[in-house]
């Protein structure tokens, strides 16, 4: 069973670069470009991790999201 990790980014660059790095490494990369596609990914596929990009709009948004910038 591959590890799932689910990718939060609303930029495509972003997304091809992050998901060639993962299969290199034989993790299954999941996509989701905003906070309610992510939610709904997450729940879908169960990740192991959660990559979010802190600067998409709404992203400090999601529940159980936190930061140390102060």
């Amino acid at each position: 069973m591959e590890t799932r990790i689910l990718v939060i980014d609303d930029g495509i660059d972003s997304w091809n670069l992050l998901s060639s790095i993962l299969r290199t490494h034989h993790y299954q990369p999941i996509w989701a470009a905003d906070g309610i596609q992510a939610l709904s990914e997450a729940r879908k596929h169960q990740p192991h991790l959660i990559l979010l990009d802190l600067g998409l709009p709404g992203g400090r948004r999601l529940p159980h999201t936190r930061t140390t910038e102060k």
